[in-house]
Formats: C-alpha cells, sequence, structure tokens
C-alpha cells in the first residue's frame, strides 16, 4: 500500500472507564522502533554473529488542536475541571476624578483572582504596585468582598489606564489543577492511529504508552501545535500492540 497524510490518533486513557481522546487535526505522526545489537567478536574484524537485545518504541504526535485532555489524564494526571481561568489583557479604564481616585468597575470584577499589571493607556508605561500610599506613577490594590479596587494618586486622577488581571469563569471549557506527585507516578494510554489511501489502510494501536515530553510554542504569525513525545510498553498481559495493513 501507499500512503499519503498524517491520519488520525486516539488516546485511551489505562483507566477503568475512559473517555478516548480525539486527535483528528494532526499535523505529524511517527514512530521509531529500534533494538540493541550485540555483536560476538573472535579475533577477525567482523563479528562472528550477533543477536537482537533490548528494544524500545518511541513517536511523536503533532496536533493543531488544543485540548485540556491532552495535559490532564495521559500528561499529568490530573482531572480536568469545568471552568476556565482567564485573562483581562489592558482593559481601558479611567481614574476618576474623585478624592478616592479608585477604580472598581472592572468588567469581571466578580471572579476576580489576581493583578497581571496597570499601564498608562497614552505612553505604554507601567506603574508600580505599592502596599499603601501610592504617588503619581504608582497604584495599590486591594480585593474586599465586593470586588478588586485599583487606587492612584491624586496626580494620576483623570488618566486613562490599562488593567490586566486574571479571573475565572465556571462554563465555557476546563481547568487543569497541577499536582506535585512521587516519582515513578505517570498515567498510561492506548494509542490507536490510522491512516487511509485510495481504500488501502494502515493501524497501529499500542497498549501501553506513556507521554515524556510535552511541548507548547507559539509563534506572532502562525498557529499553535503542541507536541508530544511518547513511548510504548508491553502491558500487563505481555503485549505491545498490533500493526494491520490492507494488501
Amino acid at each position: 500500500m501507499y500512503n499519503f497524510g498524517s491520519g488520525d490518533a486516539f488516546l485511551i486513557p489505562s483507566v477503568a472507564v475512559p473517555t478516548p481522546i480525539p486527535l483528528n487535526t494532526l499535523q505529524d505522526f511517527s514512530l521509531d522502533f529500534k533494538f540493541e545489537k550485540k555483536a560476538l567478536h573472535g579475533k577477525k574484524q567482523f563479528p562472528l554473529t550477533a543477536a537482537r537485545s533490548k528494544g524500545t518504541i518511541e513517536g511523536k504526535i503533532k496536533d493543531a488542536t488544543v485540548k485540556a485532555d491532552l495535559f490532564g489524564p495521559v500528561f499529568f494526571g490530573d482531572a480536568p475541571a469545568t471552568g476556565q481561568l482567564l485573562v483581562a489583557v489592558d482593559e481601558p479604564l479611567k481614574v476618576p476624578d474623585t478624592t478616592t481616585f479608585k477604580i472598581t468597575a472592572l468588567a469581571h470584577k466578580d471572579k476576580f483572582k489576581a493583578n497581571c499589571g496597570v499601564r498608562y493607556s497614552d505612553t505604554g508605561k507601567s506603574l508600580l504596585r505599592v502596599e499603601d500610599g501610592p504617588f503619581k506613577g504608582a497604584y495599590t490594590v486591594a480585593t474586599p468582598v465586593s470586588g478588586p479596587e485599583y487606587t492612584f494618586d491624586d496626580e494620576d486622577k483623570g488618566v486613562n489606564v490599562l488593567i490586566s488581571y486574571t479571573y475565572t469563569s465556571e462554563t465555557g471549557g476546563k481547568i487543569l489543577t497541577l499536582s506535585n506527585k512521587d516519582m515513578g507516578t505517570a498515567p498510561r494510554f492506548t494509542l490507536v492511529y490510522t491512516t487511509k489511501f485510495e481504500g488501502m489502510v494502515l493501524t497501529i494501536q499500542l497498549n501501553a504508552c506513556q507521554i515524556d515530553d510535552l511541548k507548547i510554542a507559539s509563534k506572532n504569525d502562525d498557529f499553535m501545535f503542541p507536541e508530544a513525545s511518547f513511548s510504548a510498553f508491553a502491558n500487563a498481559a505481555g503485549v505491545v500492540g498490533m500493526v494491520s495493513v490492507t494488501e
């Protein structure tokens, strides 16, 4: 058979009732089957014989879709929860012309989590956060029950600023809290890969896989492609997997 294209992959977590993770926007997929070779030499330059020794299976997957389940069940081993951690970047606001000089009307004040900085709108220069007693070019942040309060100096009254901060949402996505686990702990999964061209199909199943390296890189003028490097082993029954080819 001939093959063209990246195919499709499915990661099936090794849990009692797994939810498969489809990778249907694959950009790259590769597998590397390797064995060590032990050669027996006598007095001559070339070996008398050779034997196959230890073997490894290593692979890489690059997909165009960013999935919470790729981080959680099959890499970090933590289950995602419903919700999101979001960032308000450069929310435009104005320091009031009042005696308190406080900004409280943030768009997401009810779900505010942490301050990420304040800049002047006209110059882009960052203001300095201080604990109390703000002066020109400085501010304080308080988080009472009523919501966050950004307080400025009277010399900054009426000034337009850009405020960035994190906030939470209870809907629209998944959020993963990363825990610090004992060494030797890693989630495993079954990999099913398939590719089809002109009616001919190649399918590979690896029964016990573990992601060893997960890379995320962004570029100014391109899409993000999470890339995972993994290794495969035999399962508890001593079976590594299956390879199926249309002939």
